[in-house]
């Protein structure tokens, strides 16, 4: 602890807490997060629920449901799961004071577990999901975390003592602190985060039996802790340390109603697995095997409507992952992220347990959005096929989505959720097709139509959610105030539009919001991680004046580069008459499919067989027949 003195006394504002065995990787204490104010997920509940559902095992949430962290209590954890009870996406909240970061190779865990998963022959090679983002603890929910990979903030420096009378000081001192300051730190209004692995420990020899028998002591502190806690005290105060003052806690509380527009936290849950065991090869097998099942569901379900015209396939999850490696788009696909939009309240007969199936072992992440309300999916009858766990959403209220008119809130609040180490992400509306196997290139935006078919004139704004919404925010950047918000995006709006000659020198993003002319479609397109930043911030300043997303993402795609599909329009419906007449277009040869609409789907057998005959027989051509396709991109940069 003399070090800690050591670094407060001369002004420090973080501590970084680590082991001699343990190296920054990954990013490195660069992944962590220094700002006094961000966006992401919050996992909190009522703080009246049995202490079991407000325990956190880090380990579960990064894609590690077999593994438990030091210090976990052991009676609680098979009983414990993390649910959508737990999690909520808050838009603005405070950092988190004290961040702890997973390490990759052998992280912390207690002696019970090493010992039931003890090789002689093998050193320790574990890993996490490489997608989950960090996850902040609220008021009253708990997890032990060590000294191993651990960031403090000068808000946090009075809880970093370490007892020196429990058991075995180097197995369970830091884990009694854990415990001791997330207690302290609630009472100042300060929080504990988890970070996905940002270090790697090659961990130095132990005896587990000994450590096990050290492990089971749990003893609290004795008096001479008591003692060197005042000492501690007032060395802080003597070198000048100022405490935090006691505080109510910051309220991240979910709306009582639906009624409230962009409330601060909504719903969400996100579960992802890991998919990378100790070698590449094995994980590809284990997406194998998932995707073998989704399509043995599939198939099953085209059965039912006696549709069985499908070739016989792969039955070797290996001789599948060998193949599916040759096919460098869907190794891609691994680091996107697909978020599936449903503009009317979600409703489990819509079909997304066929969504799952046709996306989930394929795409990085999947997550719907939209209004979704667990309690209302009850049915006289199983949903065929059943859902798959987990099932990862975001919720949206109807009257934020407002029926899909702007339904660009979903890439914004997925972004707001700080996924990692994902290189873009695709939109597709629950009732679009995408052909994900076609060769995108996944360093530029994709969108169905482009500017290049985009629909000429005042089409859509024409109407109430057209030019007179551009007109208020045209009148509300008027306010100095709100212009400063949007400055930055604004100001780099005009230099792509300088760039590509839309605009003369002397005039700005304005001017190209003044021309109220020309929309495109929004059920499938694409956004690099690389321009997410500009796009969400851009798409918050329509979408919060209500502009129609079909006119907002016309003013996007004025300033990017991007590809669109050939033959978008045909693909693509533009009215109810067309909707599944259109399958008669679909091919392994297109990019997109819209509109199909799932639920009749599962209620008409000849609809049903229409589909299985025209979508998932080439899905199963392409994928689990290696058949050849024709692109589908328009190799022109727009």
């Amino acid at each position: 602890m003399v070090g800690y003195l050591y670094a407060i006394s001369h002004g420090a504002e973080w501590i970084y807490d680590t082991d001699d065995d343990n190296r920054p990787t990954f990013g490195g204490l660069d992944t962590f997060d220094f700002a006094d104010e961000l966006s992401g997920a919050r996992f909190e509940r009522s703080h009246t629920d049995e202490l079991r559902t407000r325990l956190f095992n880090p380990y579960l949430h990064f894609g590690r449901p077999d593994m438990w962290p030091r210090g976990f209590p052991l009676e609680y954890y098979n009983l414990h799961n993390h649910t959508d009870a737990n999690f909520r996406l808050c838009e603005k909240m405070k950092r988190a004071a004290v961040q702890q970061g997973l390490v990759d190779m052998d992280p912390d865990v207690d002696a019970i577990f090493r010992l039931l998963h003890a090789n002689p022959t093998k050193v320790s090679s574990e890993h996490f999901n490489r997608h989950a983002p960090p996850v902040i603890l609220g008021q009253k929910m708990y997890s032990p975390w060590n000294s191993q990979n651990t960031l403090f903030h000068r808000n946090a420096f009075f809880t970093m003592f370490l007892p020196t009378t429990v058991s075995f000081r180097f197995r369970t001192t830091d884990i009694w602190r854990s415990y001791f300051a997330q207690r302290l730190l609630h009472l100042v209004d300060e929080y504990v985060a988890f970070y996905p692995t940002n270090a790697v420990q090659i961990r130095n020899s132990h005896n587990y039996l000994v450590d096990m028998g050290e492990e089971l002591k749990m003893k609290f502190w004795h008096e001479g802790d008591a003692e060197l806690v005042k000492d501690w005290i007032h060395d802080l105060i003597e070198i000048g340390y100022t405490f935090p003052k006691l505080s109510k806690p910051t309220s991240y509380e979910l709306p009582e109603s639906d009624d409230i527009r962009n409330a601060n936290c909504r719903r969400v849950f996100l579960q992802l697995f890991n998919d990378k065991p100790d070698d590449k090869v094995k994980s590809d097998e284990a997406r194998a095997v998932q995707k073998m099942q989704n399509m043995d569901d599939l198939i099953q379900f085209c059965n039912k409507a006696n549709f069985t015209d499908f070739q016989q396939s792969v039955t070797s999850p290996k001789t599948l992952a060998k193949m599916h490696a040759n096919m460098p788009q869907l190794n891609k696909l691994q680091d996107i992220a697909l978020i599936v939009v449903c503009n009317r309240p979600m409703d489990l007969r819509h079909g997304y347990s066929i969504i799952q199936r046709l996306y989930t072992p394929y795409f990085g992440t999947v997550i719907f959005c939209g209004s979704w309300y667990p309690n209302k999916q009850k049915f006289k009858r199983p949903i065929d096929p059943p859902l798959q766990y987990s099932f990862n959403y975001i919720h949206i209220t109807p009257d934020e989505m407002h029926k899909g008119y702007n339904m660009e809130v979903c890439m914004i609040r997925a972004y707001e959720l700080r996924l990692r180490n994902i290189n873009g992400y695709f939109v597709v509306a629950d009732d679009a097709m995408l052909s994900f196997w076609q060769p995108f290139n996944l360093d530029m935006v994709f969108h169905q139509w482009g500017t290049e078919l985009a629909a000429k004139g005042r089409g859509w704004w024409k109407g109430q959610w057209g030019a007179q919404r551009m007109k208020n925010i045209l009148e509300r950047l008027k306010n100095e105030s709100y212009y400063e918000i949007y400055k930055d995006t604004l100001e780099e709006y005009r230099k792509r539009l300088l760039a590509r000659n839309l605009i003369n020198e002397d005039e700005n993003a304005i001017t190209e919001f003044q021309k109220m002319q020309n929309w495109t479609c929004s059920d499938v397109y694409y956004v690099p991680s690389s321009d997410m930043p500009f796009f969400t911030n851009l798409m918050r300043l329509f979408y919060q004046n209500e502009l129609f997303v079909e006119l907002s993402l016309h003013k996007y795609l004025r300033v990017v580069d991007h590809q669109i599909a050939i033959n978008g329009r045909e693909l693509g419906a533009q009215n109810g008459a067309r909707r599944f007449a259109l399958t008669k277009y679909y091919s392994e040869n297109s990019t997109f499919m819209h509109a199909i609409k799932l639920s009749g789907v599962i209620k008409r057998m000849d609809t049903r067989y229409t589909y299985c005959d025209r979508i998932i027989k080439a899905y199963h051509r392409v994928l689990f027949l290696n058949s050849n396709f024709k692109s589908g991109i328009d190799e022109t940069i727009y």
